[in-house]
């Protein structure tokens, strides 16, 4: 539907016009300009013009790819979606869509799509994120007319079996957390291990944030890497369950108590600016090989997380909500890779027949 004004009549070097101006779905604005002899005829010509503007059917395949890509980046998702992710979106029509960018988007089809997302030169992860994020413009182009069917969803979906993520062992945590020099860094691996956090809510947390007579954490804020212009900076959370207040117990409240207080985070570089992802990343790893482990991710901490709490019984609803997950079938694949939480089921079972 398209959002009109009442137009207007004017005159201009002797000549009269007729002026109607309008803006459709996505905001794009459109002018009609009609010439007359008089103001008279100017005035017959603007209520043709008003009523040709209001039947005139919308034509959806004037428009390519790249140029709606673009339109609803700026319409529909910048409110919508991190800074972070819009330029996610942005990297993959410039790296990844450019086969289809100048395509008319009434003119793409399951085959040309499946196409792009089955390219050897594209690994499989980036090519279930190319044909979600495809998805997800081409719903919004049916919604708005631009479209008459979402040909995107009629593609074969991107096989293969995620890479499964091994817990680590208590006994392997202690040995990293052993083999760490900095007492910053200590505090901030165990802190991510018995929480269970992303690491850019670890790294996001304020001093702030502690709450000392309760002895909880708010987790409220992340902290991210600006994909375009590479600075660090506060964002939202990832998903609304994201924001959640957490127990601390004694010894982690007192570990954390006890850092120096360098600056507004809590895990700060020794200058007291924010810690780098990449940094925590890289002296985590080198602990790990300190401690003959091998290579560890931060990941792989939040793994071990919900992979302690899911063998010890914890309930799953509990866990998703302590790790904000967006649902329980978030969490329910860490269950389906615990060996402990297979074994302890068996051993259940056969506990029936003896």
């Amino acid at each position: 539907m398209r959002h009109k004004g009442t137009g207007t009549v004017y005159r201009k070097d002797g000549k009269w016009a007729a002026r109607l101006r309008f803006t459709d779905d996505l905001g794009r604005r459109f002018e009609r300009v009609e010439r007359a002899e008089t103001r008279a005829d100017a005035l017959v010509k603007l209520k043709a013009l008003r009523a040709r503007i209001a039947d005139e059917p919308e034509k959806p395949s004037d428009i390519r790819f790249g140029e709606l890509f673009e339109l609803l980046c700026e319409t529909v998702y910048k409110d919508r979606v991190r800074s972070s992710t819009l330029n996610l979106y942005r990297g993959l029509l410039r790296n990844h869509l450019v086969p289809i960018r100048d395509v008319y988007v009434q003119r793409l089809t399951p085959t040309l799509l499946d196409d792009l997302f089955r390219s050897p030169s594209i690994g499989r992860r980036t090519s279930q994120l190319l044909r979600r994020v495809v998805i997800g413009f081409l719903n919004h182009a049916l919604r708005l007319g631009y479209v008459k069917e979402n040909v995107a969803r009629r593609t074969l979906p991107i096989g293969g079996y995620p890479k499964i993520v091994e817990p680590l062992t208590a006994k392997e945590v202690l040995g990293i957390l052993a083999a760490t020099k900095s007492e910053t860094l200590q505090a901030a691996f165990r802190t991510q291990v018995e929480l269970g956090l992303r690491v850019g809510e670890l790294l996001g947390i304020r001093w702030s944030d502690i709450r000392r007579q309760s002895k909880q954490v708010v987790i409220r804020e992340q902290l991210l890497r600006d994909r375009i212009s590479g600075q660090l900076d506060l964002a939202p959370l990832k998903t609304p369950k994201s924001r959640r207040t957490l127990p601390l117990t004694d010894d982690l409240m007192g570990l954390i108590l006890s850092l120096p207080r360098a600056g507004v985070f809590v895990f700060a570089s020794t200058t007291g600016s924010p810690m780098d992802p990449r940094n925590y990343n890289r002296e985590l790893s080198i602990a790990a090989k300190r401690a003959g482990v091998g290579h560890v991710s931060s990941h792989r901490l939040r793994h071990s997380y919900a992979t302690w709490a899911l063998g010890l019984g914890v309930d799953i609803a509990i866990i998703s909500r302590a790790m904000g997950h967006s649902s329980i079938t978030m969490t329910a694949r860490y269950a389906a890779a615990s060996p402990e939480v297979i074994r302890k089921a068996n051993e259940k079972v056969a506990q029936l027949l003896e």
